[in-house]
């Protein structure tokens, strides 16, 4: 044995100590010193957290919903220091005349991007915007559109989630646990959080070309993915708890994490064979 390394004796004891107490806290077999149905193996992680029972799994679920926030709604764009017309203009890739017409344009129409009106015109390229882009929110551009990394790690956050923040998962490091995540023209750092929590990785946002991205998240959409179930209609804590529960009985899943992501509850099923993704909209208010 080397030096420092624990013996079976003291990780059993470590186990023992780790596991023997239910993390749901009313649980009555937490005044146990040894509960009988750990001997069983059984038992379910939430959160990392073991539970000695669905019943404790289920209530523990049910006082999280109850005691977290409404669900907040989407924020409008960040408005930058220096606005994508004003940096186009200061790194002379734009004329003062392109950048007023453009704007004029887009104050009569009352739509579409700055950005957008100037490739209409002719007088940007979408590298060029999407660079400036980068610039703004001081993150690397990607080259989505000559790389296919992003099939093999696709799977890991549901659609239901990519789709609304307009990013997809493009690059991930396994020895480092480091996810990057491209967007076409904002950065969505609340959903970067939320999948940090979920998957405990680090993310890592970076900018991408709009058409590229549209089209990897077309491409996402037509592999085969883990199976997505989507409630629209489901808030109620104990309704959305009873039904994890019913989902964890179906597959016998071990292990299951679950996040809030804006108007999402997010819940991933683990097992050893498979994942199974939970999403739970929530209303404005889940009491």
């Amino acid at each position: 044995m080397f030096k420092g390394q624990p013996s079976k004796l003291d990780r059993a004891t470590h186990l023992k100590k780790t596991l023997s107490r239910c993390a749901n806290r009313s649980c009555t077999n937490n005044g146990r010193r040894w509960p009988g149905i750990l001997r069983k193996g059984e038992g379910i992680l939430l959160q990392g957290q073991w539970h000695c029972s669905l019943d404790c799994f289920e209530k523990t679920i049910t006082e999280k919903l109850l005691q977290g926030q409404p669900p907040a709604s989407r924020p409008k764009r960040k408005v930058h220091r220096i606005p994508l017309g004003l940096l186009l203009l200061s790194n002379g890739v734009i004329s003062d005349d392109k950048l007023k017409a453009a704007l004029k344009a887009q104050r009569e129409s009352g739509k579409g991007r700055v950005g957008d009106w100037l490739r209409q015109f002719g007088v940007v390229t979408e590298q060029q915007v999407t660079a400036a882009l980068g610039t703004q929110w001081s993150c690397p551009v990607f080259p989505l559109e000559n790389r296919r990394e992003f099939l093999e790690c696709a799977s890991l956050v549901p659609l239901p989630i990519l789709e609304p923040s307009r990013m997809v998962t493009v690059h991930y490091l396994p020895s480092s646990r480091l996810l990057y995540m491209a967007f076409s023209d904002w950065i969505d750092y609340t959903t970067l959080y939320a999948i940090e929590q979920m998957l405990e990785c680090r993310t890592e946002p970076c900018l991408a070309k709009q058409t590229a991205l549209e089209s990897a998240l077309e491409e996402i959409r037509s592999q085969p993915r883990p199976p997505e179930v989507i409630f629209d209609s489901m808030s109620n804590p104990q309704e959305i708890a009873h039904t994890t529960r019913s989902y964890v009985t179906k597959l016998g899943v071990p292990e299951v994490r679950m996040v809030t992501c804006w108007e999402h509850l997010w819940v991933r099923l683990q097992s050893p064979s498979q994942t199974t993704n939970l999403l739970f909209r929530l209303a404005s208010n889940v009491n």
